[in-house]
């Protein structure tokens, strides 16, 4: 995807324009910005074991509070605690690369922490062919990836539950 496409892409509604406003900012804190660039020296294992442990502080961010879940939820939907985290992670990369103009492949290119080394990922995917945006495969075609009827609550992210727990 091209650097200019990102914005598009990544914050082209309001509730993904809102977290990105309102929380990047904590997160790229929380996470240290500098972590996200700068890999080309480690393995894919310590690449992988680097972005696992940043997605286990954004799923802590994003989880401490019912008004950021819901901040979250409003802009991804319910998806698997793991794509959640897949998909803000590529986001804030993409903002980085926005903000600070670099020209890198944040999905190939072996200095960004979500490089994939092989391909792009399923979302970027369906993007080029078929014109999807994030605010749809997020609240469809991630769930039908991620196998969303078959999962149990504890692998899901999202409001919904928190619905039915209450009826």
């Amino acid at each position: 995807m091209k650097i200019e496409e990102f914005e598009s892409y990544y914050f082209a509604t309001e509730p993904f324009k809102k977290i990105r406003d309102k929380h990047f900012p904590k997160i790229k804190e929380i996470l240290d910005s500098n972590e996200f660039f700068n890999n080309q020296n480690l393995s894919e294992d310590e690449v992988d074991a680097k972005r696992f442990h940043m997605e286990e502080k954004l799923y802590k961010y994003i989880s401490s509070c019912k008004r950021i879940r819901r901040d979250f939820y409003n802009a991804y939907g319910v998806i698997t605690i793991d794509s959640l985290c897949e998909l803000v992670m590529q986001s804030i990369l993409a903002d980085e690369v926005l903000k600070k103009d670099l020209h890198i492949d944040i999905y190939l290119d072996a200095q960004s922490v979500i490089c994939t080394y092989e391909d792009c990922p399923m979302n970027i995917w369906h993007y080029y062919n078929q014109q999807h945006s994030l605010a749809e495969y997020s609240r469809v075609y991630s769930r039908w990836y991620d196998n969303f009827e078959d999962l149990s609550e504890d692998d899901i992210f999202g409001l919904e539950f928190e619905k039915e727990k209450n009826k």
